[in-house]
């Protein structure tokens, strides 16, 4: 029973923090479970069996999510708040971003040359080195103090995208361009949800990451031929919407693909990997 009530109230708690439930919605909801739950525990209430669950005299049963309102044993209804637009919006931008931290962390390592079917995965942030571009800059004066030897250093690739609106990094492949635009997806989407500071000269970005290959399978199946420029480009602009829309699927967030202008209407940074 002591599992049953932390789910229950797990899943409030859960409610609350999207803002479907107000504060005082929220307190009666508790009290009214753990007085149940006293209530059982004296009226011997029990429950038997996986799936089951158990509910006394003036007892309280959540499960699932709560759309319309919770009426406790005491005839109080607690009535669930809407979700206007811009909130929905919001809440499935921070499921979007706290799935993509984790998407974009895990380095499987058949990568590494493990076999496939291993399933084994480390953190790409515990193995990680910044990556350089082959462009020399004049090192600043603080930097002179700091290191001996030539009056330049490379550009790192974070400097690159950093200081370009649009940017094309190009490399050997394994040079670490996918790692590179992984860990900087991942940084910006923990940085919007306050879990870490965003990279030097960066606000509030959200990052939109998208693999080429996965997009190729669509662009072969697409007849261009006697279309005008501007049809191709909407052609093509739907195959990328497409793309995106199987890609939020995949992150477990599908219902964020009908919000999409929304979501492009804010700052973002597109990234388009395995250009090679």
């Amino acid at each position: 029973m002591a599992n049953e009530q932390a789910k229950q109230l797990a899943e409030l708690r859960q409610l609350r923090e999207q803002d479907l439930l107000s504060e005082a919605a929220y307190q009666a909801a508790v009290a009214g479970i753990k007085a149940t739950y006293q209530a059982e525990a004296a009226s011997g209430a029990v429950a038997q069996g996986e799936g089951s669950t158990a509910v006394a005299p003036r007892g309280v049963n959540i499960g699932g999510n709560v759309q319309g309102h919770v009426i406790t044993g005491d005839n109080v209804i607690l009535e669930a708040k809407e979700e206007t637009p811009a909130e929905k919006l919001a809440r499935l931008r921070r499921d979007y971003l706290q799935k993509l931290v984790s998407h974009c962390n895990v380095l499987s390592l058949a990568s590494l040359g493990e076999d496939e079917g291993t399933g084994s995965e480390i953190g790409l942030d515990s193995v990680y080195i910044a990556l350089d571009t082959f462009h020399r800059i004049p090192l600043a004066e603080t930097e002179k103090e700091e290191r001996r030897g030539p009056d330049d250093r490379a550009l790192t690739a974070l400097e690159a995208v950093t200081n370009e609106s649009r940017i094309v990094l190009l490399g050997d492949p394994g040079g670490g361009k996918s790692s590179f635009v992984r860990h900087l997806a991942g940084w910006l989407a923990a940085a919007e949800l306050g879990r870490e500071k965003p990279p030097e000269g960066w606000g509030t970005v959200t990052p939109l990451l998208l693999v080429l290959r996965k997009l190729a399978t669509r662009l072969v199946k697409l007849d261009l031929a006697g279309l005008s420029e501007e049809e191709r480009r909407q052609a093509l602009r739907e195959a990328v919407l497409a793309q995106w829309q199987a890609d939020f699927a995949d992150l477990r967030v599908p219902d964020l693909a009908d919000h999409l202008d929304g979501l492009l209407a804010s700052p973002l940074l597109l990234i388009f990997d395995g250009l090679d």
